[in-house]
């Protein structure tokens, strides 16, 4: 199975925190002065209290006020890729991927990027960003269902702390000091669970307090004492992390937010910014692949996608699968937005259309007419002029088996109605083939043609201009292994992907179907042989919908060499996390030794595949990072003066990621 790693979601809403702050504001010269700011809360938390296919979030909203002045009227303004009237005015704005822009799918909270940029009737432009931290709030009883992970701001059972970047915490035990619930007379706790060891917070409602804790090294006796009752005291129990007392010093303290950038800047100086996206992509929830490219002005360039900043004049995010400004289980147009600034000042911005298609379950829905839905493998139109409901088909039906041991399959029941006729369609949830259909005798002839053209729409792409599936690029596909040799019964193959028409992909290895999840850079695992000739793969990845690209690359792994080189000993270490940030350099370290007697200080050279240097038998350099995003093989090769059959070579995979302004 392909082990994607997925981009962050936020599906959160929102409370208030924090003092009101102006954006970063961008004009386009000083004779025009059209300007735009944009007002809005700092600070916004969202609780998700539900695990499901949609996920439950308390229901709120940050209201982003906006002011245009200077320029022509009429101005034409966008806030987050969705259309707004007015010199003046605000806008409540749901704290998820509902409205604040389209990001990966995760729960993780952090910073979020508001953006608007107005043109006026001269075609001049102004661009307004504005950062939102996120804060997660968690009052789950027993253990949280996902881990805490930095950098970023949580609420817990009523703490605000912060967990520094590259840490994570998981959430242990929440206990009540006996009485069920806090109150007056009880105090309570909760557990933070480190690598090492846990942390445990502590907070009394009142009075003083005696408990006794259960320590990573046994069980020892902890007094405390409190009159306030909002306080906290935090215990350290053999956390070998340096990051915390960084983690106590965040304890109810707000988030620290970075800083808004330049302000008095102007669009011009030749600055153009271009989106491409898939022209169709599946909301199962999924992701898919858009990419810019900056011309004209001077770097380096700061571009705001997808609720996030990045720095660079390529390059490729994943961006979620979710039509902005639709109800829930709708598909629909989805826009997607994004603004570059150079360092000038100059500003520019960029737009790109795709078509969401929304993947169904087998629940009730009312689908919108003239829209094109999933359910199972089949793709189906709702006729135009009409309203789509579905109702429940087979429930009793798990493992392929109903109650009585026959074999069936889950399904979902399309419905036209008039209220008292009606015209059915049955389809499987797993196979997508028709199970049944039905059209009552009754049934007004306008609905009869209404339940044809649904059948007729069976398998077919949604209705879109001519030209919109060709704004896409060509589907290309890179893979490569971990090591080039097959020495253990198994490798890892890793893939960078990009373009197509039709997200999310469908991969096979040799004819084998793999469950894709993600865009741009995926892994797998495979077997080989290490006999023989090695092992040939064939690696395919192909579009989703009818009549769909393919593309195919082979791969030969070949047996690994018969010279013994258990006379060299090689030993490196690699960055953590194994990543590393286009533009700059990451640290590797290595040592090397000769074992054999005969050979012992013969000279040995240390090469690596990302560098032209040659080095000597031990020591650390600074190695570029590879200049395009995605995985890529790290190679070092030793090498023996005296014995070439001393000869030995270390693989590993390295991520280049994105850089990002520094704060």
């Amino acid at each position: 199975m392909l082990d994607w790693r997925s981009a962050r979601t936020l599906a959160v809403v929102a409370g208030l925190l924090g003092v009101i702050a102006a954006s970063a504001i961008w004009t386009t010269s000083a004779q025009s002065r059209l300007s735009l700011t944009l007002d809005a809360p700092d600070v916004c938390e969202f609780e998700l209290s539900a695990i499901g296919p949609e996920d439950s979030i308390a229901v709120g909203s940050v209201q982003v006020s906006w002011s245009i002045s200077g320029g022509a009227a009429p101005y034409e303004l966008v806030f987050n890729g969705q259309p707004l009237t007015g010199a003046n005015g605000h806008v409540n704005v749901p704290c998820g991927p509902t409205a604040i822009d389209v990001r990966s799918n995760s729960r993780t909270p952090g910073i979020v990027t508001l953006q608007a940029s107005v043109s006026d009737a001269n075609g001049d432009l102004a661009v307004a960003l504005h950062d939102l931290h996120i804060v997660q709030v968690i009052h789950e009883r027993g253990t949280f269902p996902f881990g805490l992970k930095g950098p970023a701001t949580y609420r817990v059972h009523g703490h605000l702390l912060t967990i520094p970047d590259g840490h994570g915490l998981e959430l242990g035990r929440y206990i009540s000091a006996g009485c069920g619930a806090p109150g007056p007379d009880c105090g309570d706790r909760f557990e933070l669970f480190a690598p090492y060891g846990k942390i445990v917070l502590y907070r009394w409602s009142g009075g003083e307090h005696s408990r006794v804790l259960d320590g990573s090294s046994g069980r020892e006796s902890v007094e405390i004492l409190a009159d306030d009752q909002n306080a906290v005291i935090p215990r350290r129990q053999q956390w070998a992390s340096d990051s915390f007392d960084e983690v106590m010093s965040s304890i109810g303290q707000p988030p620290r937010l970075r800083p808004d950038v330049r302000s008095g800047g102007r669009a011009g100086g030749g600055l153009r910014l271009s989106l491409t996206a898939p022209a169709i992509c599946e909301h199962d929830p999924g992701v898919a692949p858009v990419r810019w490219s900056v011309s004209g002005g001077r770097g380096p360039y700061e571009v705001t996608i997808g609720g996030e900043r990045y720095l660079g004049r390529t390059g490729e995010v994943p961006i979620l699968c979710s039509a902005l400004g639709q109800s829930p289980g709708h598909s629909g147009i989805q826009r997607i937005r994004a603004t570059v600034v150079d360092a000038r000042g100059n500003a520019a911005v960029a737009s790109a259309e795709q078509y969401v298609i929304r993947r169904l379950w087998s629940w009730t829905w009312t689908l919108r007419a003239g829209e094109t839905y999933r359910y199972g493998d089949q793709l189906f139109t709702v006729p135009d002029e009409v309203t789509l409901e579905t109702r429940l088909g087979k429930e009793d039906c798990y493992g392929g088996f109903d109650n009585q041991g026959r074999t069936c399959e889950r399904s979902m029941v399309l419905v036209l109605s008039d209220g008292e006729a009606e015209a059915t369609l049955e389809i499987g949830e797993v196979s997508g083939d028709v199970l049944s259909r039905s059209v009552s005798a009754d049934l007004p002839p306008t609905l009869r043609l209404k339940h044809r053209a649904l059948v007729a729409s069976l398998g077919q792409a949604p209705k879109l201009p001519a030209d919109f599936l060709d704004r896409s690029e060509a589907l290309s596909l890179h893979v490569f292994a971990s090591s080039p040799v097959c020495s253990a019964g198994w490798t890892s193959l890793y893939l960078n992907v990009s373009g197509g028409r039709w997200w999310p992909l469908r991969f096979t290895i040799d004819g084998e179907p793999q469950q894709v999840y993600g865009a741009g850079s995926a892994s797998a695992s495979t077997r080989c042989e290490s006999s023989g000739d090695g092992r040939r793969l064939s690696i395919e990845a192909r579009e989703s919908g009818p009549a769909p690209q393919r593309v195919t690359q082979e791969l030969h792994l070949s047996v690994p060499p018969t010279r013994n080189s258990r006379n060299l000993y090689v030993q490196w270490t690699l960055p953590d996390e194994r990543t590393c940030v286009i533009g700059e350099s990451f640290e590797l370290s290595w040592s090397t030794s000769v074992l054999s007697s005969y050979d012992e200080g013969s000279p040995t050279a240390v090469r690596f595949n990302l560098d032209d240097r040659v080095f000597g038998p031990g020591g650390s350099a600074a190695i570029r990072c590879p200049s395009t995003q995605g995985y890529h093989r790290l190679e070092m090769g030793v090498s023996v003066e005296s014995n070439p059959d001393l000869d030995e070579s270390r693989y590993a995979t390295i991520r280049a990621q994105l850089a990002r302004p520094r704060r």
